[in-house]
């Protein structure tokens, strides 16, 4: 069974960097066919357009999600909605400003496959 992993996408008054980050994390996820993915876009109520440039940006992407929060809750609170909200096996969180670098996502799978492989050897 080919497992998913959720990139959850959290944001505030970003509008010039998520389609640039959505560009990033397409680009990385398109060198993988062994899992499916899922982007979570978390808008934490934006009040500068975000809104509008996520919802055209999703046209883009077969697996999208956006949700936006009634009210700012914080940056934690926001992250904690996305992995509420994601429906994957395995999740990673990567920040709309490009500080988290994309190409890690990889990395972060393969240390999830290691320990979920180790975890079931001892079952």
């Amino acid at each position: 069974m080919t497992k998913t992993i959720s990139i959850i996408i959290p944001f505030y008054n970003e509008k010039e960097n998520i389609p640039l980050i959505l560009k990033d994390v397409n680009q990385k996820l398109q060198k993988s066919e062994k899992y499916n993915f899922e982007i979570i876009l978390m808008d934490n109520n934006s009040n500068d357009g975000s809104a509008m440039i996520a919802k055209n940006e999703m046209s883009k992407f077969k697996n999208i999600k956006y949700f936006k929060l009634s009210r700012n809750f914080g940056y934690q609170s926001n992250i904690k909605a996305g992995l509420d909200m994601c429906t994957g096996d395995a999740a990673v969180q990567l920040d709309a400003d490009g500080e988290d670098d994309p190409n890690l996502i990889h990395n972060f799978i393969n240390i999830y496959i290691f320990l979920y492989e180790k975890k079931n050897s001892f079952n």
